[in-house]
């Protein structure tokens, strides 16, 4: 990093953490600027260590993950492994498709704080970024588990489709002073086996890559099989032919087991 902004001293972590993540989302390698005779002492190609001097693209062959590390003359090291989002988001993620939040659908976005005056202050700060529709769902992960949940606090009831007269402090519903918080006058029930219906867990497989890898993977395992089905997984997840064998309980047991196993485990 400092080769490209030279010595950011006390920010130099993140300053760090930004280029990586540029590279990942890019795909390219940045260059080490002013190298100009790399020492033969240092035996690189024996080494397979290569120097980057130009930008370039980032190798097919290779996963989208890089390592920082920061150390301080105060001894205050750290280092980070960064790997690319694109294993880790649903399909679509960046193009609003297959992956991502309904129009329709109502979220909560907590705010909190010391006092009033700087709750109301934090949903202007919010409402002044003009959060784009499909950015809804990332926003209210980022307000309700990456912010400390402070004395004051209220909420607002937001949908992507009128976003813009959503995030105002008007319709900021506050916490009564003195009220109880810790007490709340429901409970949720889960009903576990016995919920179930022909083409459960069609959303996860269709969202998510890492349960589709899976689903995938055992439909592989069962073509294996000296007598494997005639059937898959997937095509109970996809193919609306097989709507009606879906009924069937053996298969409709089966792909539930595995949509309970996948998600709890």
């Amino acid at each position: 990093m400092k080769t490209n902004l030279g010595h950011s001293e006390a920010v130099s972590g993140i300053t760090s953490v930004i280029k990586v993540t540029l590279a990942l989302e890019n795909r390219l390698l940045p260059p080490t600027v002013g190298i100009r005779n790399i020492n033969p002492e240092l035996k690189l190609p024996e080494r397979n260590i290569e120097v980057v001097t130009s930008l370039i693209s980032w190798p097919e062959t290779m996963t989208l993950r890089a390592s920082v590390n920061s150390f301080g003359y105060g001894g205050a090291n750290a280092h980070a492994i960064i790997e690319a989002a694109d294993l880790h988001v649903p399909e679509g993620y960046q193009n609003n498709s297959g992956g991502r939040a309904d129009l329709d659908k109502t979220l909560i976005l907590p705010f909190s704080a010391h006092r009033p005056e700087s709750l109301v202050d934090n949903v202007v700060s919010i409402a002044s970024l003009e959060i784009k529709p499909r950015n809804l769902v990332d926003l209210a992960h980022t307000l309700g588990s990456c912010r400390s949940a402070l004395s004051v606090r209220g909420y607002l009831l937001a949908q992507a489709n009128n976003l813009g007269e959503t995030i105002f402090p008007e319709n900021l519903t506050v916490q009564e002073p003195g009220r109880e918080t810790l007490a709340f006058p429901f409970a949720f029930v889960f009903t576990g086996q016995g919920a179930q219906w022909p083409e459960m867990g069609r959303e996860l497989f269709q969202r998510f890559t890492t349960y589709k890898r899976t689903i995938q993977r055992l439909d592989q395992c069962l073509a294996s099989l000296s007598r494997p089905p005639s059937w898959s997984i997937e095509g109970i997840y996809t193919c609306s032919v097989l709507k009606n064998a879906n009924n069937e309980t053996s298969r409709c047991h089966y792909g539930t087991c595995r949509n309970q196993q996948h998600t709890q485990g």
